[in-house]
């Protein structure tokens, strides 16, 4: 975590002095992605909304520049640093209590969100912010941490609202679920119908399996609280 906030620190000085100094803007454009990733490597409650709050400011810069832009793999760097947030948030929440600011928003609700906006982006004609498979996993990932970490799970059944809270991320998963597999479905039917190679990504198939597996964990497990918490 500190190492993270030290290179939140060293952005914000290189980017006030950028006016004075002209740096190149490809530097500042690797100082942005560098201060993002930093974040992926700090498992601390608020590691996921820093590390969006520094996409947010280098889509402010360079939003409007197609070769300076955030990419999609800026998108993958945020829900990478909301998947380490996951147990630490819980944790915060079961200091500060239930009723408390720290409750707002899971990093499950934030993936989601995120995704969502790629998907509204991508729908009103962005073709370069399309998700990907790497980007559906991801969610999911940070959907299954937030439920199934036993800290996590432990301070989501505070009371009724949170076990609505619980069913709605589930339901909401499977639908992306749904969505990463009618992605997959329409991009091998157009590459199949142009003639294409039927060679397979294994990345792709990893990430997809890795989503299928995640589903799985989240189903089972919450069925089986939800049953244990009714008797």
């Amino acid at each position: 975590h500190d190492a993270a906030a030290m290179t939140r620190k060293l952005l914000d000085h290189l980017t006030r002095n950028n006016v004075m100094q002209k740096i190149p803007q490809k530097v500042e454009v690797n100082a942005y992605k560098m201060a993002m990733a930093a974040w992926t490597n700090a498992f601390h409650p608020d590691s996921g909304d820093r590390c969006e709050v520094i996409l947010e400011e280098y889509g402010e810069r360079f939003g409007g520049d197609m070769n300076l832009m955030p990419t999609l793999e800026c998108y993958h760097t945020v829900l990478d640093a909301h998947n380490k947030s996951c147990s630490a948030f819980f944790s915060k929440r079961k200091k500060e209590g239930p009723k408390t600011k720290g409750k707002n928003t899971t990093p499950a609700e934030k993936a989601l969100g995120l995704l969502r906006i790629l998907n509204n982006v991508h729908t009103a004609g962005d073709m370069f912010l399309k998700p990907d498979v790497k980007m559906y996993a991801t969610a999911l990932s940070v959907v299954k941490n937030s439920l199934l970490n036993w800290e996590c799970k432990r301070q989501l059944v505070f009371d009724e609202s949170d076990l609505k809270l619980e069913m709605e991320l589930t339901v909401e998963a499977f639908g992306v679920l749904d969505q990463m597999k009618n992605m997959l479905r329409d991009e091998f039917q157009d590459k199949k119908a142009k003639g294409g190679s039927d060679e397979i990504n294994i990345e792709r198939w990893h990430f997809a399996i890795q989503a299928h597996a995640d589903c799985v964990m989240i189903a089972s497990r919450i069925f089986i609280e939800n049953d244990i918490n009714s008797k």
